[in-house]
């Protein structure tokens, strides 16, 4: 797939390595929404097959205050535009764009303090005027938990263990429906 219709090259006439606090605010507020803008139209054209979201401006302002002053552009919003894609196996993740991602996290076999989270994050970006685009990949299998802790424990402040312990749950087969799944987190909360 060519994914260079997805590179939008920012109008501030500054590499995004920079860190935040080397620009305007509202400046940059302003080009992530023609980099927003810019993403409707593409897509809206382009034949992209693969769930995505674009987002928010709400987000990016959040992620500024979060990550101000010293986060680089580019990592603050390496994830302005996310695209999501099931594979069979995590090796064909490599071959879905025409150019080599400049990171990854893979996080194919859990992170160091495991939350139960699988997956494949690839970026791609052609120089530092570009904002990056993510593309996020999953096995069927992985996904479905996946969807599952990022819609009962994700940003609510459990600690991450739990995912961890529903993530070996899972794997032993006893969490098969989103039912079994409430039922052992309700286990794990409660602590019987």
């Amino acid at each position: 797939m060519d994914i260079s219709v997805l590179f939008y090259t920012t109008h501030l006439g500054r590499s995004l390595k920079n860190s935040l606090h080397k620009f305007d605010k509202e400046d940059l507020l302003a080009d992530i929404s023609l980099a927003r803008d810019f993403y409707d139209e593409a897509l809206e054209t382009a034949d992209f097959p693969y769930d995505y979201r674009i987002k928010s401006l709400e987000s990016c302002r959040i992620k500024y205050d979060r990550y101000y002053p010293n986060y680089a552009v580019e990592r603050t919003y390496n994830d302005l535009f996310g695209a999501r894609m099931i594979v069979d196996d995590y090796s064909q993740a490599y071959d879905i764009a025409n150019m080599k991602p400049v990171r990854e996290s893979n996080m194919i076999l859990g992170k160091r303090l495991d939350d139960g989270y699988r997956g494949l994050h690839l970026y791609y970006q052609p120089d530092h005027f570009v904002y990056p685009i993510e593309f996020q990949f999953n096995t069927a299998y992985d996904r479905r938990l996946n969807d599952w802790l990022h819609s009962y424990l994700y940003k609510k402040g459990y600690v991450p263990d739990i995912g961890g312990q529903l993530r070996k749950t899972y794997e032993s087969g006893r969490i098969q429906s989103e039912d079994d799944f409430r039922r052992e987190l309700h286990v794990l909360l409660s602590g019987k």
